[in-house]
């Protein structure tokens, strides 16, 4: 019955992949980016981006919006972890 349950909820759960599934997401400007156009790196990624502002290289970024393979940007200056890449994992010593 449980798996029967699983498998139901499975069917209902919403698959976001893709640029849907940036939307939200923090990254980091790898140039300038403007109206012209400009990279951003997200998720280990580098993406053509687009800001109404221009975003200097190395801000933090939000994507707001994707299309055609371009995602529409704004800067970030909130806190947090940066989902654009992963934190380090720290390498635990055994004690002595």
């Amino acid at each position: 019955m449980f798996l029967v349950h699983l498998a139901f909820k499975s069917v209902r759960l919403k698959v976001v992949t893709g640029e849907d599934g940036l939307v939200g997401r923090i990254g980091v400007a790898q140039s300038i980016v403007e109206s012209e156009g400009g990279h951003v790196m997200v998720a280990g990624e580098r993406w053509q981006a687009i800001a109404q502002k221009s975003i200097p290289k190395g801000a933090r970024v939000k994507i707001v919006r994707a299309r055609n393979l371009v995602l529409i940007v704004e800067a970030y200056s909130g806190s947090g972890v940066s989902l654009a890449m992963s934190s380090p994992i720290e390498e635990k010593k055994p004690s002595l």
